[in-house]
């Protein structure tokens, strides 16, 4: 127990744990064999015991030890106990809060003891009827799981446990018990563990690429706790994220600043569009570190960091890391060939995002499939779990000469269909990097009035912008198709103007300037609000 954890010894752990379930440190009673331990616990203010008597190998602490203590303590005190709360010497990551738990249980008139069992060992809600139950009563004090507490009424020199029991239960990073050496270093890696909150937004009128990218840098931070809080009215985001197994929160109020410091992060990462400065500054004013994603809002100048591999900026604050360089490629591309150019075009994507609320997919779809069916160029189509419009869509394909068109829906395998692909039509997203990635010459079309303020998609990054889709005549659509179908020569100084481009360390990048900002020490309070970051 004097070994240190931490850089602490695990006693003095335990002892801390306990300092919060109570009002004085003298109420907590440390009963061992080692006068080492009984040392160290005096020094932090308890009541320490030592017992002499020579246990059966392994057996530790037996009930007649508690006992003993218990009634030696009331005849010192010349008060009696009421309760009594056993706490395993093994459980350095409990908090005060599942002792609190336990005594609003113990606190019912029909109720004896309580037992608080790690989160993997209970079941039915975390409690089971007594008589599902072994024999309690007649466990050691080591078998009785991660914690329990008795009326005094109920304790004997023969057990702890009184008849009329309830269970609880506590979760199971937090009942983790150290007693091997590997037990030993799980426990180091959880307690450095911080807590990282992403605060995204995905719908339809959006899209889901703040959904993407925050499960992109989430799995690369699987040495923390990640916890994710969806905006108000991101019920799809909310369902992708659940479905990848992280825990996740829906917005239920109008302060989300007060949901948030909820779940009592170290760091909150906001991917949902523009922040407003004072939520910021109230997750700041709580010591929590904050990192904003493509925002361009007030809360991007009292952030501790902005990200925007999107938004390119003349004059870039200390607080601000811009440009290309950030983008974060997915894996699946880190690991795919480029596609190869062929000076006669065969085959073009057709792919806008998660959602594609416009519906530009059909719209591209119904627009080029006559040229497409007359060249014999194929078409491959990708949509997002996120759009409406795949039903409407698979009928048209079908009515027409559908060896000549593909559709996949929600696919995990972008890179594969970018590879295959000539030439593309995209939004003015996070694709248009992909695009750039995997070499394919693009025709854009901004989505909605944000993407039209995304500067990366240009004719020097080897992509064809045409401008806002709904500003954007279909002549114009078709001309630029044409043109870059019969002049491969074009094409191809497209194609190569994109070899320049390496997004590969992007990632990385990004996540090293998190890594950095979550074990900085809280400092005084920088401000940029009156800057002109845009």
């Amino acid at each position: 127990m004097l070994r240190r954890l931490g850089g602490r010894p695990l006693l003095s752990r335990i002892i801390q744990i306990a300092a919060g379930a109570v009002a004085a440190a003298d109420q907590i009673m440390v009963i061992t064999d080692d006068d080492e331990a009984a040392l160290l616990a005096e020094r932090m203010g308890c009541r320490a015991v030592v017992h002499e008597d020579q246990a059966p190998a392994g057996n530790g602490i037996e009930w007649p030890h508690i006992y003993r203590a218990i009634t030696q303590h009331e005849q010192d005190s010349a008060s009696p106990v009421q309760t009594v709360s056993l706490l395993q010497p093994y459980l350095p990551l409990l908090q005060a809060a599942d002792f609190h738990a336990g005594c609003e249980l113990l606190a019912e008139r029909d109720v004896d003891s309580v037992v608080a069992l790690g989160q993997h060992s209970a079941s039915n809600g975390g409690r089971r009827p007594v008589e599902s139950r072994p024999r309690v009563d007649r466990l050691a004090a080591r078998d009785l799981g991660a914690l329990a507490m008795s009326k005094r009424r109920a304790i004997s020199p023969q057990g702890f446990l009184g008849r009329r029991i309830k269970y609880t239960h506590i979760p199971a990073h937090r009942a983790f018990e150290v007693h091997s050496p590997q037990d030993w270093w799980v426990c180091e890696k959880l307690l450095a563990q911080k807590r990282i909150v992403f605060v995204v937004a995905g719908y339809n009128a959006i899209g889901m690429g703040h959904v993407y990218r925050g499960l992109l840098l989430a799995h690369e931070l699987m040495d923390h706790e990640i916890i994710f809080v969806c905006t108000r009215e991101s019920e799809l985001a909310a369902r992708q994220l659940a479905a990848n197994k992280y825990s996740t929160h829906v917005q239920t109020t109008a302060d989300l600043a007060a949901e948030v410091l909820a779940l009592k992060p170290d760091l909150v990462i906001n991917d949902f569009l523009d922040t407003d400065g004072e939520y910021v500054r109230r997750l700041k004013e709580s010591a929590v570190r904050v990192v904003n994603i493509e925002d361009m809002g007030s809360g991007a100048a009292e952030a501790d960091m902005v990200i925007n591999a999107l938004y390119e900026q003349e004059v870039s604050l200390p607080n601000h890391r811009t440009g290309p360089e950030y983008f974060c490629l997915r894996d699946e591309f880190l690991q795919a060939a480029p596609s190869a150019f062929h000076p006669e075009a065969r085959q073009v994507l057709i792919t806008f995002g998660g959602t594609d609320a416009p519906d530009l997919t059909g719209r591209i779809f119904e627009l080029i499939y006559p040229l497409a069916r007359q060249r014999g160029l194929r078409l491959s189509i990708v949509t997002g779990p996120g759009y409406l419009h795949i039903q409407r869509l698979q009928q048209r394909v079908a009515a027409v000469m559908a060896g000549l068109v593909e559709i996949a829906n929600g696919t995990k395998r972008m890179s594969e269909y970018m590879a295959k692909a000539d030439l593309a039509f995209s939004s003015a997203g996070r694709t248009v990097f992909e695009l750039v990635s995997m070499r394919v010459p693009a025709i854009i079309l901004a989505a909605n009035r944000r993407e039209e303020t995304h500067t990366f998609a240009s004719a020097q990054n080897g992509l064809t912008y045409l401008g806002r889709h709904d500003a954007v005549r279909d002549s114009t659509i078709l001309k630029t198709l044409q043109t870059l179908l019969d002049e491969p020569e074009q094409r191809r100084t497209l194609y190569e103007r994109m070899c320049r481009h390496d997004f590969r360390s992007g990632k990385k990048r990004v996540i090293d300037e998190i890594q950095s900002l979550l074990y900085a020490p809280i400092e005084e309070d920088v401000s940029y609000a009156h800057a002109d970051y845009r």
